[in-house]
Order: C-alpha cells, then sequence, then structure tokens
C-alpha cells in the first residue's frame, strides 16, 4: 500500500467527524433564533468591510474585525441589482452564521492533528469526538460571534508554537508570529497569549540550561 493511500485512509475517520460536527452546527444555526449580540457583531463587521472600523458607540467597543467574514454574505446581499429573494436570505443572520461554521469545521480538524501529535492516533480522535459534540461549542460555533474565532485562532498558535519549541528554525518561527498576531484580531483576550508565548520561551530556555537532557536548544537569535 503506498503512503499515499495510507495518507488519505488516515484522514477518513477525522473528516467523518468533522462532518458530523458540521451537520450539527448546520442544522442549530438555520434553527436558532438571532441573539442581540450577533446582530452588533455584524453592524460591526459591514463597518470593516466598509473602510470604517471606528466604534462610534459603546455597543461597538468589544467588537472585533474578525466579524468582517461573517458580514460578507450581508454585504453581498445590499448591492444594487441583487435579486430580493437572494438579498433576503443574504442579510438573514444565518448565512452570517456560516464564516464561524466553517470556522469551526477547521478548528475540529485541528484538534484532532494537535491531539494526534502530543498522544497519538486515538486520543486525536477522542479529543476530535468531544469538541464536536460539547453543548457549549456547538453553541459558539452557531454564532456570528467571534468566541469560537479567538478558541480556533489560540490552538493554532499554540499549534505553531510546539512545533517551533521542537524545531526552532524561521519558519516555525514565522508561523508563530503570525498566527500570535492574527489571534489579537479575534477578541481582546488574546492578548493573554503574548504571556503564554513569554512563559514558554522562559521555562523552554531554562530547561535547556538547567534540565538534564537538552531537547529544546533554542538560539538566542530564535528567541
Amino acid at each position: 500500500m503506498t503512503p499515499r493511500v495510507v495518507g488519505r485512509r488516515r484522514i477518513i475517520l477525522p473528516l467523518t467527524i468533522a462532518l458530523l460536527g458540521l451537520g450539527f452546527n448546520i442544522i442549530v444555526a438555520v434553527s436558532m433564533a438571532p441573539t442581540t449580540d450577533e446582530l452588533w457583531h455584524t453592524r460591526y463587521g459591514l463597518l470593516i468591510l466598509g473602510g470604517k472600523p471606528q466604534k462610534a458607540r459603546v455597543l461597538l467597543d468589544s467588537k472585533m474585525p474578525v466579524s468582517a467574514f461573517n458580514a460578507i454574505p450581508i454585504r453581498i446581499g445590499m448591492y444594487h441589482g441583487m435579486p430580493p429573494k437572494l438579498a433576503n436570505i443574504l442579510q438573514d443572520v444565518r448565512a452570517a452564521r456560516w464564516a464561524t461554521i466553517v470556522a469551526a469545521f477547521g478548528l475540529s480538524l485541528l484538534v484532532f492533528v494537535y491531539a494526534d501529535s502530543l498522544f497519538g492516533r486515538t486520543a486525536g480522535l477522542f479529543a476530535q469526538l468531544l469538541f464536536v459534540m460539547e453543548p457549549n461549542i456547538i453553541a459558539h460555533s452557531t454564532l456570528s460571534t467571534t468566541d469560537l474565532y479567538v478558541a480556533a485562532a489560540a490552538l493554532l498558535f499554540l499549534y505553531c508554537l510546539r512545533r517551533f519549541l521542537l524545531s526552532p528554525n524561521t519558519k516555525n518561527a514565522a508561523w508563530t508570529a503570525i498566527t500570535l498576531s492574527v489571534a489579537q484580531l479575534t477578541k481582546f483576550s488574546a492578548a493573554y497569549l503574548y504571556i503564554v508565548l513569554a512563559v514558554a520561551l522562559l521555562a523552554s530556555a531554562l530547561y535547556t540550561r538547567y534540565g538534564r537532557d537538552k531537547r529544546y536548544p533554542i538560539p538566542g537569535r530564535q528567541m
């Protein structure tokens, strides 16, 4: 059996679980009434798409640029000449939720990849299954808010940071920096990731210097 065939078979179960989660999220998203917070998130997303990111109202203070993804269908539905029926569909809050649903699908696969790299395939599949069945995650995966985005950004950053610690080269350093900065566009609380980065680098440096083995020898230039 060729490595390509093995690779394809290896992704079948994680992809099936991710599709199961996608089905749950679609069912919830199309049947759930809009929340008040969603409307303000998409409103700020429209301001971002219109090149006017100013937060003129207090209710916009906590809103972030990543909401522009949710506002894309609404913005398209506002174009002149759009058929009324299609415009109504695109401007509905359910259409705005699709960006979050897609992000949740990607996060589900990332949960598997990360857990697999840490503890093996069985643990990765179990972690992914827990992810797609957890009610709180399903709720945030079906709203046009930023909680799911910050979770995805944080996990992606941690995954890249681990790769950097294991292999401290310029490529992994760049990906760690990029994912850290992108996370800041999802929610203000993502600022804590800078603390995580500092603690991880400090712990790695101390372990390299005083540990019994030298598993994490990160050069000062890469630091």
